[in-house]
């Protein structure tokens, strides 16, 4: 069981997990510990919280439980969990890495099952539709001759043909663009063959 990459956008949810490691299964003395992460993934939560205002005898308990995350709060109760389940039943050893807690065989020391923290985004949310403003004031526009889309516009009133070859062709290369693949036309001719380069759906990458 592989936990899932995460999207930057995302807020993780973090969900207990197991993984049996054992060729031959999980065996049905241990379907104890399934039953324990699946009450931590359900009432976790709300015992992490009230943990941090209960008087523990401890005094050490009582800081800890103070400063102590969700996660490593869940992960130290499964392995106290853990702890009881292989005193009462010595044919197992249990231990806590740093992010997981595991169950072996004693007499092998295969391990059985692994339990760690999955990490699953949520459904991501619509982002926004971008508004974009083209500036009204361009003359000339770069346009695809493969997919005749808009994919730049530059305000050359006043400037020479050849000029204007010039600059542009500068542009295009510097966006590693290959010129033969754009022809640049002006305003007017733009509007006239039917292409409103204020318009963005009109515009493309390429």
């Amino acid at each position: 069981m592989e936990a899932k990459n995460i999207s930057p956008e995302c807020t993780p949810v973090k969900e207990l997990k197991f993984q049996i490691e054992s060729k031959s299964g999980l065996p049905d003395t241990l379907t104890h510990i399934v039953e324990c992460i699946s009450f931590w993934n359900k009432e976790g939560a709300i015992c992490h919280e009230n943990s941090k205002t209960t008087k523990w005898p401890d005094e050490h308990k009582n800081r800890t439980c103070k400063t102590i995350s969700y996660e490593d709060f869940i992960l130290w109760m499964i392995s106290s969990d853990c702890e009881a389940f292989v005193l009462s039943n010595p044919q197992y050893i249990t231990g806590k890495g740093g992010h997981h807690v595991w169950i072996a065989d004693k007499s092998t020391n295969e391990r059985i099952l692994i339990i760690f923290f999955e990490v699953t985004p949520p459904e991501p949310t619509k982002a926004p539709k971008r508004r974009f403003k083209v500036n009204r004031k361009y003359t000339h526009f770069a346009i695809s001759r493969a997919t005749n889309k808009i994919v730049d516009g530059w305000d050359y009133k006043g400037i020479d043909k050849e000029s204007i070859k010039y600059y542009t062709a500068i542009d295009l290369k510097d966006n590693d663009r290959l010129v033969k693949d754009f022809k640049i036309v002006e305003k007017s001719k733009v509007i006239k063959s039917g292409i409103d380069p204020m318009d963005w759906n009109n515009w493309g990458n390429n």
